[in-house]
């Protein structure tokens, strides 16, 4: 009796599972983003790309949506970059471009 009850607890919880959606899970499916997903994004492209892939200490910060990029570069070319980076990741609504350079 044990066993069956057990056996019929596990299968109704793992059916049940397969139906809920966490709140995020739903905002997604929605067609929105989380700000960590965006985060997340914009880290990997920037590890992706041969011009900022060296700058592992560009840090990206996403709250509602808005992207604030900080850390310090060696130059313009690679801001400018990193910038055009996060304004490309799906769900960004703005960028914020804190990001310092040691030279021209």
């Amino acid at each position: 009796m044990r066993v069956a009850a057990l056996l019929l607890f596990m299968v109704c919880a793992t059916a049940c599972s397969r139906w809920y959606r966490s709140p995020e899970d739903s905002a997604e499916m929605a067609g929105e983003i989380s700000d960590r997903n965006i985060e997340t994004r914009i880290r990997l492209a920037l590890l992706d790309d041969p011009l900022t892939e060296p700058y592992t200490q560009i840090r990206v910060r996403c709250r509602d949506g808005v992207v604030t990029l900080t850390g310090v570069v060696d130059g313009a070319r690679v801001r400018n970059r990193a910038v055009q980076i996060a304004r490309a990741a799906r769900g960004v609504r703005d960028v914020r471009d804190s990001i310092s350079t040691t030279s021209g």
